[in-house]
């Protein structure tokens, strides 16, 4: 009698374990599911999930910033009959308070891919550059740019504001930096800037004192340079490829800096990006994002249905036969293209013209896509339209 009691009781907890690991399996296809559908590319959305079992009881926990992706976590685990502690946290964590935005006060802030210095440099963001505020981790924020770009800044490179602040901020008068670089003072006599500048970099105007003001409040003499209001630089256009040319031309020679989108140094797609923005439009930060962004051109070995301004994708396929893009350049016309190539070590125009003294053959045979980024279409968003800098969110 008692091996049968005993038979049965293993039986029982054995059937309990299994139904849990089961009913595990079928919340990690759910969870894998929502994934897919709210936060397919974690460079752009945060969805950090997972299950556990304690004994009898299935636990789902994490934090994701896509508030509609809790409903339906809940909706999908009740139509699977699933039982099971959910604690999942949306992003903004609300231990920050009001304080969930920020606007960076350093002329280059290094966004790293992890909470530590010594973690990849994933992005850049230029002094002005307002962000959203998601969490925080020690002396680090994971913060969101506006080109939707998630990463990890320290704590001494923004501002961080309230929502009143940063209305405040959309509302007021400032001017955007469009010269190389320069140095602030805090008066004519100083000797000791308070800051550099590079292109792209945005600061508050007080007309009253004509002194520019800084994110944290600090205030300094208008440097001698480029600058033009937000006013005109809001209604700045792509559509017409010559000032995108022009611009580019501008960074001929800068170092190329994985993750750099600043005039001290850039990457492939951030060169393109920081090309764009100058021009008044937010494009995707990464060239396999940026494929998909404008509109697709059909282009033949003599580069004959190519304009001057689209953009050129190379990579290579996958063993599944997927495609991997991992590079981006600016056509210039005539089988030439301008870059910022890890092999060039700087932004330098080439050419894809078999014959031609700077031919690039590698680039020739992997180019893979071409696109066209104007004014209006897909992911390619004026920054008037903008709520980052110009409206409410």
């Amino acid at each position: 009698m008692r091996t049968i009691m005993l038979t049965c009781l293993l039986f029982c907890l054995y059937g309990s374990a299994t139904g849990q690991i089961s009913k595990q399996a079928v919340a990690d296809s759910i969870l894998a599911d929502l994934k897919k559908t709210f936060a397919p590319d974690k460079r752009i959305a945060v969805w950090d999930v997972q299950t556990s079992v304690s004994g009898k009881t299935l636990a789902v926990s994490g934090v994701t910033d896509q508030p509609e992706a809790k409903g339906a976590l809940l909706q999908r685990l009740q139509q699977a009959d699933i039982m099971a502690q959910t604690n999942l946290q949306i992003l903004p964590d609300t231990a920050l308070g009001a304080y969930i935005f920020g606007i960076v006060k350093v002329s280059v802030a290094n966004i790293r891919s992890e909470p530590k210095h010594s973690a990849e440099l994933a992005t850049q963001a230029l002094l002005g550059a307002p962000i959203k505020v998601l969490r925080q981790q020690g002396d680090w924020y994971q913060i969101q740019t506006p080109d939707r770009y998630i990463g990890w800044l320290e704590n001494g490179a923004f501002a961080r504001k309230t929502e009143a602040e940063m209305q405040r901020w959309r509302q007021s008068e400032r001017l955007i930096f469009l010269g190389d670089h320069a140095l602030c003072y805090a008066g004519p006599e100083q000797s000791v800037p308070l800051s550099d500048l590079s292109t792209g970099a945005i600061v508050e105007w007080n007309a009253a004192s004509g002194r520019i003001v800084f994110p944290d409040g600090r205030t300094a003499v208008l440097p001698a340079g480029a600058w033009l209001p937000l006013e005109n630089w809001k209604h700045r256009t792509v559509s017409n490829m010559d000032s995108v040319l022009t611009t580019a031309a501008r960074f001929s020679g800068r170092p190329y800096l994985w993750g750099g989108t600043s005039g001290k140094g850039l990457d492939c797609s951030g060169f393109t990006k920081t090309v764009y923005f100058l021009l008044g439009h937010i494009i995707p930060r990464d060239a396999s994002q940026q494929v998909f962004a404008g509109e697709p051109v059909v282009w033949t070995s003599d580069f004959s249905n190519l304009l001057p301004g689209d953009f050129l994708f190379f990579g290579n396929f996958r063993p599944d036969g997927s495609r991997r893009i991992s590079h981006v350049g600016i056509y210039t016309g005539k089988g030439r293209f301008i870059h910022s190539g890890s092999d060039n070590g700087s932004i330098q125009e080439q050419s894809l013209r078999p014959g031609d003294a700077d031919f690039q053959e590698h680039r020739l045979k992997s180019l893979m896509d071409v696109r066209r980024l104007q004014s209006g279409s897909s992911e390619v968003q004026p920054v008037r339209n903008s709520g980052w800098y110009f409206q409410s969110f």
